[in-house]
């Protein structure tokens, strides 16, 4: 590949998105593992129809521990995850991320720092059930479920 880079600055460029709620669409969603060797999810969403951000990315990833493992109740934010895009989450479940692909949902995005450069980022804060948005909190279209 080759490439004219005069117009990049080696700092790069990002404006977070600003503190709202949002639609989005799973863009990519794939399972890895960790460094510690267990179940890594690792997502890209995409903003949807909104005026000024549509197209913008949001990187996310959530962990999954095995029963009996100290840190297991983190697995709650990944269930509920699942329960927002229509997927199974109760009882005895299989994690297919490849199922999320072009899934959509609301996310409420919040700001958060990097621990090491201070450098804010966009974050999803909370994920809303389908059955708690309202038209207007929706930029007034359906649901998009």
């Amino acid at each position: 590949m080759r490439d004219n880079t005069d117009d990049v600055s080696e700092a790069g460029t990002y404006e977070p998105l600003p503190e709202k709620q949002y639609q989005f669409k799973i863009k990519e969603a794939s399972e890895v593992v960790s460094k510690a060797g267990n179940p890594l999810f690792k997502a890209v969403f995409e903003v949807v129809n909104d005026p000024n951000y549509s197209g913008r990315l949001v990187f996310e990833q959530f962990s999954w521990f095995p029963k009996g493992h100290k840190s297991r109740n983190v697995n709650g934010i990944c269930k509920h995850f699942l329960h927002v895009i229509g997927e199974a989450y109760e009882g005895d479940i299989e994690i297919l991320p490849q199922r999320w692909m072009n899934k959509r949902f609301v996310g409420v995005i919040e700001h958060q720092a990097d621990k090491q450069t201070g450098k804010i980022y966009s974050k999803i804060g909370e994920y809303v059930l389908p059955e708690d948005v309202t038209p207007q909190e929706n930029n007034n279209e359906d649901v998009p479920f």
